[in-house]
């Protein structure tokens, strides 16, 4: 009796089961026509911050094609766990980047989050949000635009009026040319250009177009700052932008004589240092100047009156001697098309560690030399004391009627090895032989 008691006050709690009785049965079923039908994207700003935001929406379509409301909002990082694509998994992470975004900076990071929405995996409309219909997002509100990502050719033109110089620019876009105070910016990183936002994915060009815009596309300079202005900002920009001086008269053939343009250009490589990398310029000497090869700088000098001038750089054998650095690696050959969208580096790179391994870099400057290439800098690397030369080996056979010695000569360059120093490396087995400079040679025996 005292179990029947004992099982009346265990009775099972069968409301812990509800949730799971109650459960939706159409859940993972194919959506009808009472719920929201198809994702989008919408672009829209902070309504206090004003910051960009962009989010995923689902929604309903009229008849003709139009959003209906209500409006569902996703949270994207949800959806991260229905893909393992990793297009599709950039995109809904770009996407979360600017649900709250708070930052004012245009960060690598922000761009490249954008870059991966505006890449579209998914293949959705895109809208934009406009204000003027309502300060909500609705459908109502929300307006299909296209968007895609924008390759940059930005050229600004600086003119000579009397006693000033005025600066202006262009941008080029879609076969179109744009004056600077025509376009216009939208969420600090798109222009807009009709029905269409191009993403400009590289923060330089957005801080020049920004800044010219503030400028109502027409910076005065006075004669007397312009030089300064010239050598400290125009020759920085032209790193990446190209620039016309329309008042530089094209060079006479006495001044492309007098001034040495007329001589072979000469080709250079610079090597230097960036943390745990080693930096590759190529630079063309043409007459007294060097122009780095990997920008827009234009060529600019005076006569022995003082008058400026311009002339051409020599883009066929610039593309030759970018083509003959880059064959020598798979690295270089990617950063070859990171040069073309402007954003990266403006010279080749590689990790110190791969840089300095005797077997690569000894054929590649044998390789670029053969081109009449020069290398600089190679010994001002921090810690590097290897020598920049192959080793040289000669043998002489001196013969009598009954004997005959043999003479063998080691030289790196024009650096000779002593036998003393030979032998021993060759003793202790080593990678490398000291030279009478201070650096090391790497040894014949090592291969």
């Amino acid at each position: 009796m005292k179990e029947n008691d004992d099982y009346a006050k265990e009775k099972l709690d069968f409301g812990k089961l509800s949730p799971i009785l109650k459960a939706d049965k159409t859940s993972g079923l194919p959506l009808t026509n009472h719920q929201p039908a198809e994702m989008v994207v919408v672009l829209s700003r902070h309504r206090y911050y004003r910051h960009l935001v962009v989010e995923l929406a689902n929604a309903n379509r009229s008849q003709n094609g139009k959003l209906k409301n209500p409006l569902l909002f996703l949270d994207s990082l949800t959806l991260v766990w229905k893909t393992q694509k990793q297009e599709e998994l950039k995109f809904y992470a770009g996407v979360s980047q600017f649900k709250n975004n708070y930052n004012e900076a245009k960060a690598d990071a922000d761009l490249d989050a954008l870059k991966a929405v505006v890449n579209n995996p998914l293949n959705l409309d895109f809208y934009v949000h406009d204000e003027q219909v309502s300060a909500t997002v609705n459908a109502a509100s929300l307006k299909l635009t296209k968007v895609s990502v924008l390759k940059p050719d930005l050229e600004l033109s600086v003119d000579e009026r009397g006693d000033n110089f005025e600066i202006s620019g262009l941008l080029h876009l879609a076969g179109k040319s744009y004056a600077l105070e025509d376009i216009e910016l939208r969420y600090h990183y798109f222009v807009k250009a009709g029905n269409q936002l191009y993403l400009i994915d590289n923060p330089y060009f957005l801080s020049v177009i920004d800044f010219f815009k503030h400028q109502q596309n027409n910076l005065v300079i006075d004669r007397t700052e312009y030089e300064d202005f010239q050598q400290n900002i125009l020759a920085v920009l032209e790193e990446k932008i190209k620039i016309n001086y329309s008042y530089l008269k094209r060079a006479t053939r006495m001044q492309v004589i007098e001034q040495g343009f007329d001589l072979e250009n000469e080709q250079l490589i610079y090597l230097s240092e960036s943390e745990d990398f080693v930096l590759l310029t190529p630079v063309m000497r043409y007459g007294g100047l060097e122009i780095p090869v990997i920008s827009q700088k234009q060529i600019q000098a005076k006569d022995k009156r003082g008058k400026l001038f311009t002339l051409d750089r020599d883009k066929e054998r610039e593309l030759q001697f970018i083509t003959t650095i880059a064959k020598m690696h798979p690295f270089f050959e990617e950063q070859v098309i990171e040069f073309s969208d402007q954003r990266h580096a403006d010279c080749f790179y590689m990790h110190r560690k791969r840089f300095l391994e005797p077997g690569w870099f000894l054929d590649a400057f044998e390789a670029w030399r053969s081109k009449g290439i020069a290398i600089l800098g190679f010994n001002a690397l921090k810690e590097n004391k290897l020598s920049p030369y192959k080793a040289e080996i000669a043998i002489n056979v001196i013969s009598g009627i009954d004997w005959f010695e043999t003479a063998i000569k080691v030289k790196f360059n024009k650096q000779t090895v002593s036998l003393k120093h030979l032998h021993k490396s060759i003793r202790n087995k080593s990678k490398f032989v000291q030279l009478d400079d201070g650096t090391s040679g790497s040894c014949p025996t090592s291969g």
